[in-house]
């Protein structure tokens, strides 16, 4: 793993053990951070942050593992870095024009399991993507 991997990995942990705001403690946060305390605002860019990092680890557990590969690959989630189509197409045994085809159902399945419904054009665009030619 690299150092900024596991700088990453060691700073989603940390933001991992701050604890959730509840609705009254979000509103006193905002007027805390609105006065200009510093420690409010500390404190509310953290709990922002471990819900945003909540829902991307229930995101990427919609996926199947060959498509949390790619995506980690892709976008250097999890420790791992940054690669092109190519690379991880040499990763997995594809060619890259199959790894773009599977990147683009994994977001279209990513965007379904956000907006928990799916998008007539995303369909179009996922039925297109795992076609086997």
């Amino acid at each position: 793993m690299s150092k900024s991997g596991g700088a990453l990995n060691n700073y989603l942990r940390e933001v991992g053990r701050v604890s959730l705001l509840r609705p009254y403690e979000e509103i006193e946060l905002a007027r805390k951070v609105r006065s200009g305390e510093a420690a409010a605002r500390e404190r509310m860019i953290h709990a922002n942050l471990r819900l945003v990092v909540t829902h991307l680890d229930r995101l990427l557990k919609t996926l199947n593992e060959r498509e949390t590969t790619i995506i980690a690959h892709r976008y250097g989630l999890n420790g791992t870095a940054v690669k092109s189509l190519e690379q991880v197409g040499e990763l997995i045994g594809v060619t890259h024009e199959r790894v773009r085809r599977l990147e683009v159902a994994a977001l279209a399945k990513l965007r379904r399991s956000l907006n928990g419904h799916r998008d007539p054009v995303e369909s179009e665009i996922f039925a297109a993507a795992i076609r086997p030619k």
